[in-house]
């Protein structure tokens, strides 16, 4: 159910001062709600009937019956809007008009690009230290957001963030919505475990995580993929920090493509490995276009391509629909 645009606005201004985050902008654009102009923080809505809803408010605005399916991201933005793309590219009927009703869409998309998040991996080498910003309220209160404007279902666009999404605070904190939450680890598992993926056959001596070193030290994906039976191979503390610095020092600091170099390293070192990916933002490097060859030999396992595709099943089968 979307607000009107008064009540939107208002959720609006209790997000950012949650968040501390100065509203000295208010422009609307179509698809985006910009709290700062120095892109602090961006709220952008990918849905051509909030698109028309916003630009052209009306007093006698009905709710639409159209599911709404949210994303947090912002952590970081790329790999946010990358988690989009591939909904888009996954499901095109999101975006490619229906000639006979150029209004119907299967559902809409929130992304929220909490780019004003608390860094993950800082908190967690600082667990303990209450001068170092926690991400838990602002990825909490992103959540609870995306509900209020109406999913049906979410996730967060971040591996590292689920260190603060175990399913008892998501149960404790979104209490009746949290079964709305799906986690992207959970995904990934699902998905390496189904009986229709080929990947982890005997030609295989099982999986590599290419992830932050911060993700690696919570282990989630690792008791998650070892409690399935799956051979996780543990990197060398420098391979580690080869991977973590690729996605700090070159991604995230805007040069994706300097990664390309040391993040291949790793992977001609292990080629009987399947590599999954564990960050969002490794997609931006390891891809179809940059490694075609990893993609050819089912090597690499993107968990920003397999959440999404989970994501519209869960959306759609709560319509009692299946994805085509």
């Amino acid at each position: 159910m979307h607000f009107a645009v008064e009540s939107a606005l208002s959720l609006f201004k209790t997000m950012a001062q949650q968040l501390n985050l100065p509203i000295t902008d208010r422009s609307y654009l179509p698809f985006i709600y910009q709290l700062a102009p120095d892109n602090t923080g961006v709220i952008t809505f990918f849905s051509g009937q909030l698109d028309n809803f916003i630009a052209q408010p009306t007093t006698d605005e009905t709710a639409s019956t159209v599911p709404l399916l949210g994303v947090q991201g912002g952590v970081g933005t790329e790999a946010g809007v990358d988690f989009i793309h591939n909904i888009i590219s996954l499901y095109p009927q999101i975006a490619v008009q229906n000639q006979n009703n150029p209004n119907e869409r299967p559902f809409n998309i929130a992304l929220l690009s909490n780019s004003a998040t608390p860094d993950r991996s800082t908190k967690i080498d600082h667990l303990y230290d209450d001068s170092v910003a926690d991400p838990g309220k602002a990825l909490f209160g992103g959540i609870k957001m995306l509900f209020a404007l109406g999913a049906e279902i979410s996730c967060v666009a971040c591996n590292t963030a689920h260190y603060w999404l175990s399913e008892a605070d998501v149960q404790k904190k979104l209490s009746a919505d949290a079964n709305k939450q799906m986690s992207i680890i959970t995904a990934l598992i699902e998905h390496l475990t189904s009986p229709a993926v080929p990947q982890l056959s005997t030609d295989t001596q099982g999986v590599i995580m290419l992830a932050t070193r911060d993700t690696l030290q919570t282990g989630l994906y690792q008791r998650a993929l070892r409690t399935q039976g799956i051979h996780v191979k543990d990197l060398s503390s420098t391979e580690v920090d080869i991977v973590h610095d690729a996605i700090y020092q070159d991604i995230k600091a805007g040069f994706p493509q300097r990664a390309l170099a040391p993040l291949m390293t790793i992977a001609e070192r292990y080629p009987q490995h399947i590599l999954i990916l564990c960050c969002t933002e490794l997609g931006l490097v390891l891809n179809a276009e940059n490694t075609p060859e990893l993609f050819q030999s089912e090597r690499l396992v993107d968990n920003n391509i397999i959440s999404p595709t989970t994501l519209i099943r869960k959306l759609l089968a709560v319509q009692g629909q299946a994805v085509t």
